[in-house]
């Protein structure tokens, strides 16, 4: 799923993203993009931790998932409003899957530190079936 320049994608859209995922309990393969290009904006509502976390907690009940590629790219240092809370986050929903053989995960230019990384290799720990891990372009 891609939502490339989807300029009116806000937390609100990733919620009810969330609900939907959160009823695909048969689902083996995910992947979300979403890009944004704000240069013919007059108003930009940003992308947030909240919406990140409500992603997440779809996503920690997808038990069947093999493969997950989530990609939340900002060259343009717009995504400031998506913290080292959105990583622990999708930390926390990540090291429920324990089927899960391959992960893609790219927050490029917003801003991720050190210390989100610690949680993020804590989920990496119990997802022992894990084949694929690449923290890089999709």
């Amino acid at each position: 799923m891609s939502f490339f320049k989807c300029e009116g994608l806000t937390d609100k859209g990733l919620k009810n993203l969330g609900k939907g995922l959160k009823r695909l309990i048969s689902l083996e393969c995910m992947s979300l993009a979403y890009e944004k290009d704000v240069s013919f904006v007059d108003e930009y509502e940003p992308l947030t931790d909240t919406g990140m976390k409500n992603l997440s907690e779809a996503i920690q009940r997808l038990s069947s998932l093999r493969s997950v590629k989530v990609q939340f790219r900002d060259d343009a240092g717009l995504f400031s409003s998506i913290t080292n809370e959105s990583v622990k986050s999708l930390s926390k929903g990540l090291k429920r899957l324990n089927l899960l053989q391959s992960l893609c995960v790219d927050f490029g230019f917003c801003g991720i530190l050190d210390e989100s990384l610690k949680s993020f290799g804590k989920s990496l720990e119990n997802l022992t079936c894990l084949q694929s891990f690449d923290l890089g372009h999709l």
